[in-house]
């Protein structure tokens, strides 16, 4: 065979290696993109779920003091830090992670469920309380 024929083989073979990568290279920047986008619209659509639920458990958590029997003095003063800790929140100055979120407001409302807040209870309240304020 010529020099001519073999120069055409390769590069024909080169070309079509090139060509294969080239399509691979493009399919995996699309996939990076594809998965970055679901991603980031996932931790959006996360984000705004978790809000959403942390909003409506300081509303719980004021509902919960106002039906309380504490006195008129303790129920200002609460009502005073829910509300507090609530604007950090909504300006962002209030970091506080879904787990750590999950443990302050389980235990707070199980003070406040049912109405009666034992002596006991308080200091419970008090913990979380300041748990919420630290962060």
């Amino acid at each position: 065979m010529s020099d001519e024929v073999w120069e055409s083989k390769s590069e024909r073979g080169s070309g079509c290696f090139a060509w294969l990568a080239g399509g691979v290279g493009v399919v995996a920047v699309v996939a990076v993109v594809v998965i970055v986008s679901v991603c980031c619209g996932c931790s959006l659509g996360w984000n705004a779920f978790v809000g959403f639920g942390i909003r409506s458990d300081f509303e719980d958590f004021r509902i919960g003091v106002r039906r309380s029997d504490m006195t008129e003095d303790q129920k200002q003063a609460y009502l005073a830090r829910f509300e507090a800790a609530e604007d950090r929140y909504e300006r962002g100055d209030l970091d506080v992670g879904f787990m750590d979120w999950v443990d302050i407001s389980t235990d707070i409302e199980d003070v406040l469920e049912d109405g009666t807040v034992e002596s006991w209870e308080f200091p419970i309240l008090e913990e979380k309380l300041r748990k919420l304020e630290r962060l």
